[in-house]
């Protein structure tokens, strides 16, 4: 007795699955290379992968974006941080004050305010001496006070001020007239040239741009008040790992005009900005990275695949003319 064995039957699910399958397999026998197509596929190999590492240094770097909005913040004060350098008026005469719109008015502030003593251009890290001492130095002789000019001042601190328009300001106002008029004998020796080393408001954050950063004054005229205007605009920064920094950015313009009293001084007039700035940084979602990877390689896989036909085509239109030609070239030869 013969049995012959056949292929069981498939069960109807798997039927269906194959119905579905949108990746028809060819096999081997149905597939054609050529050179042409296997340039096309380096290259299509190379962009590939370029654009892959340009989206992946995409997802990795931490992007921003800003928006402006209503302060509807009220109260409250700022930091003003600043450090300056004043190369050739002595700390004993010089004097920080703050006033605003409000009403409040502080002189002489000294808690927040650290003065270094300034001598050939390099700041000490010694506190300089108080006013006291200067005073005494009034009343000595000519010699020793001009010793006294030959230095300057560093003023570095961090005051709170109020959320309205007003000023800071540095001018001589430590000493009485007369004491200064024996200090200074002559208006040549009233001298407000100074660098502005660092000037901001509110806590830093990555990004920041102080304009008066590094910015020098050399004064080479009559004495008079330098003022620089400020308009502050409150800035909310939400980093990628979520901590949120309240700062302030600003811009400035700068003026300058005599002084009546003979006596320079150098103002910081601020005004804050009805609105904010909120500057968010993020990083991009993984599922849109996983996305822009699957549509970089769709669409190169699609792309070569349109330009591997032409030049496979092209190619073979080519050989077959070829061949055409050199078969007609032989029949007129006679072979």
């Amino acid at each position: 007795m013969t049995v012959t064995y056949g292929s069981a039957p498939s069960p109807q699910w798997v039927d269906l699955a194959k119905s579905l399958d949108f990746f028809p397999k060819f096999s081997d026998e149905h597939r054609k290379k050529s050179s042409a197509g296997g340039f096309v596929s380096v290259l299509a190999f190379l962009f590939t992968l370029m654009l892959i590492c340009t989206e992946i240094s995409l997802y990795l770097r931490v992007q921003s974006d800003q928006t402006l909005e209503v302060d509807t913040d009220r109260g409250g004060r700022v930091n003003l941080n600043f450090n300056i350098t004043f190369h050739n008026l002595p700390c004993g005469v010089m004097s920080t004050d703050a006033i605003d719109v409000s009403g409040e008015h502080r002189m002489a502030i000294g808690k927040d305010v650290r003065k270094r003593l300034v001598k050939d251009g390099i700041i000490s890290n010694t506190v300089q001496a108080s006013v006291d001492n200067y005073q005494a130095l009034a009343d000595m002789a000519r010699p020793a006070a001009l010793l006294l000019h030959n230095t300057g001042c560093n003023l570095e601190g961090s005051i709170g001020v109020q959320r309205v328009a007003g000023n800071v300001h540095f001018a001589l106002h430590s000493l009485d007239f007369f004491t200064l008029s024996r200090l200074f004998p002559s208006k040549d020796a009233l001298n407000a040239s100074h660098t502005i080393h660092h000037l901001s408001f509110g806590t830093e954050f990555p990004g920041q741009i102080n304009p008066l950063d590094g910015v020098s004054y050399s004064q080479d005229h009559d004495p008079g008040t330098k003022e620089y205007y400020i308009k502050v605009v409150p800035t909310v920064f939400h980093s990628a790992r979520g901590k949120i920094t309240q700062s302030s950015q600003y811009s400035v313009t700068e003026h300058f005009k005599l002084s009546y009293d003979g006596f320079p001084a150098v103002y910081f007039l601020y005004d804050l900005s009805p609105l904010k700035i909120v500057k968010r940084e993020f990083r991009r979602p993984f599922l849109h990275f996983l996305t822009e990877l699957c549509a970089i390689v769709g669409g190169v896989f699609v792309v070569f695949g349109r330009i591997d036909a032409v030049v496979t085509g092209t190619a073979a239109r080519y050989t077959a003319a070829s061949k055409q030609m050199y078969t007609r070239t032989l029949e007129r030869l006679g072979f």
